[in-house]
């Protein structure tokens, strides 16, 4: 008889070789999708009404479920399009070629702006993406690098930061575990989280420096040594670039920076208040900060906020007559259909996850593998082994995927060895979740820094995985490094230190490595 969970996984590895043959990820994934319904129909013998079925009620409940999500993406497909047509985006572009008088200060904003927007990780990569690719082009910067500054300012910002999208379903997950006060353990996790650190920390590095490796080098390269390498890489995009809309409007000095600023500073500030709004800080119940953010919908404030903002835009863009009534409505709806491929592609994505998850038994059988690995691995090699299981999970489920499977079961593991080596795990079971997030072809926000970037998605995950790879291996090594010299009980200032300095150590030691392999890996532009 055929092992339903161990076929649960054929449908992502297919999905996964797909997309690095065909270099299409909508066609990969669907590919994915038929596979893990085919592999449904062999084993309950459904025939092809069950095919069928399957097929087309996985793919409806997966978008019925992300409703607010999509609907997210719409309204800021919609905020996009009417800023760039208010000539928002070149003021900034204008604004950026004052201030920031090199490539590297052009990095350094991408980068800082990625952290800015902290609260959702589709936001960050959206957003970024709209607003520093014009500047991107300008300079020259490849749309490969500029997704990886997306992707990386992202999903390693979202795990650290105490208020996020991401922080609600941790919290949350936690607690359903038998932890006490998951925010708190959360927090307290948050200096052990050595993969999201030094992603983050890398990123600045690689900004400041400008000394590429792999293939971010040769991108970085064949950019430079080609003056129109800019226009061939828009000319390869058929669709619609909302970058490029309307060029006459770079020479509307009217529009401002604040054209561009305003509307997204808003959108954060209401975002947050929505957030303790609809956990029910401001109502007649006596409600912490703490709990108003744990209860909420994150989701759903993420759309109040977005709308929000799209009317300050109106307002601040029709009565200046930076825009008529008529062409602002009409630049919303075609920011709208700009987000089609997104959505289709991240509904299928999210299908390809329920199918391999709920109907062919993905999580019973990481369960299963799970309580092999509480019972036959010692407890100083349980870090570093929950962390690259993580990695490997989140590579093919997704991060909230791996955590939400993982968690339940370090708590049994702390709970019957050592409950402080809890938060140890927790910072390991979501640095892995945050690697397989980070470096995956099918999961959504390395599919949207593609998107958001416009560039190749293939180019994408070839430029970023040498990197992320990279990180892996030092957090790695800080895991082993914790996990062997804490002490049961307590949590250690010098040996969370020592772990931190032997991260350091290995990531730099490799790099030495493969710069004097690569001989001269300065791109040459300052």
């Amino acid at each position: 008889m055929v092992n339903a969970e161990l076929w649960a996984f054929v449908p992502v590895i297919t999905a996964i070789i797909a997309v690095f043959r065909l270099r299409d990820v909508i066609a990969s994934l669907l590919i994915g999708v038929v596979t893990g319904v085919f592999i449904h129909t062999l084993i309950l013998k459904t025939g092809l009404l069950g095919f069928l079925n399957l097929f087309f009620v996985s793919i409806f409940n997966s978008a019925e479920r992300n409703i607010p999500l999509i609907t997210f993406m719409l309204i800021l497909g919609a905020i996009v399009s009417v800023i760039t047509l208010s000539g928002g985006h070149f003021a900034y572009g204008r604004w950026v070629e004052k201030k920031l008088k090199t490539l590297r200060g052009v990095s350094l904003a991408t980068v800082a702006l990625g952290i800015f927007i902290f609260i959702d990780d589709y936001f960050s990569c959206l957003l970024t993406g709209a607003v520093m690719g014009p500047t991107a082009d300008r300079y020259k910067m490849s749309r490969e690098k500029l997704a990886y500054f997306i992707d990386s300012t992202a999903a390693p910002v979202c795990i650290l930061a105490p208020v996020s999208s991401w922080t609600m379903i941790i919290t949350q997950t936690v607690e359903n575990a038998g932890i006490e006060n998951g925010l708190l353990t959360f927090i307290r996790s948050i200096p052990y989280n050595f993969y999201a650190i030094f992603a983050l920390l890398f990123t600045i590095y690689i900004a400041v420096s400008r000394k590429d490796f792999s293939y971010m080098r040769r991108y970085e390269e064949g950019i430079l040594s080609d003056t129109e390498g800019t226009r061939n890489l828009l000319r390869q995009d058929g669709r619609r670039d909302l970058w490029r809309q309307d060029r006459r409007r770079d020479d509307r000095k009217n529009s401002t920076v604040i054209d561009l600023v305003l509307p997204n500073i808003t959108a954060v500030i209401l975002i947050l208040l929505s957030i303790a709004w609809l956990g029910g800080l401001f109502g007649p119940e006596n409600v912490t900060l703490v709990e108003a953010y744990t209860r909420a919908d994150t989701t759903l404030a993420i759309n109040f906020g977005c709308f929000g903002a799209f009317l300050v835009c109106f307002l601040l863009y029709v009565p200046r007559r930076l825009l008529t009534v008529r062409q602002f409505f009409e630049g919303a709806v075609e920011g709208m259909k700009s987000m089609f491929t997104a959505v289709l592609i991240l509904t299928l994505a999210w299908t390809l996850s329920t199918i391999t998850t709920t109907y062919l038994g993905a999580e019973t059988y990481v369960e299963l593998f799970m309580g092999n690995v509480r019972d036959s691995v010692n407890l100083p090699f349980l870090p570093v082994v929950v962390f690259l299981l993580s990695a490997g999970v989140s590579f093919g489920l997704g991060s909230w995927g791996a955590f939400m499977i993982t968690i339940p079961f370090i708590a049994i593991i702390a709970r019957a060895t050592d409950p402080s080596i809890f938060c140890l795990l927790l910072a390991a079971t979501l640095g892995g979740a945050v690697f397989g997030d980070h470096s995956s072809p099918i999961t959504d926000t390395t599919i949207l820094a593609s998107i958001s970037s416009r560039c190749d998605h293939i180019g994408h995950v070839k430029t970023q995985l040498p990197y992320t790879l990279l990180i892996l291996f030092g957090s790695a090594g800080a895991f082993m490094v914790s996990g062997f010299l804490r002490r049961p009980g307590e949590a250690s200032p010098p040996v969370l230190a020592l772990s931190y300095l032997i991260c350091a150590s290995l990531i730099a030691g490799v790099l030495l490595v493969i710069y004097r392999l690569e001989k001269g890996t300065g791109n040459g532009r300052r």
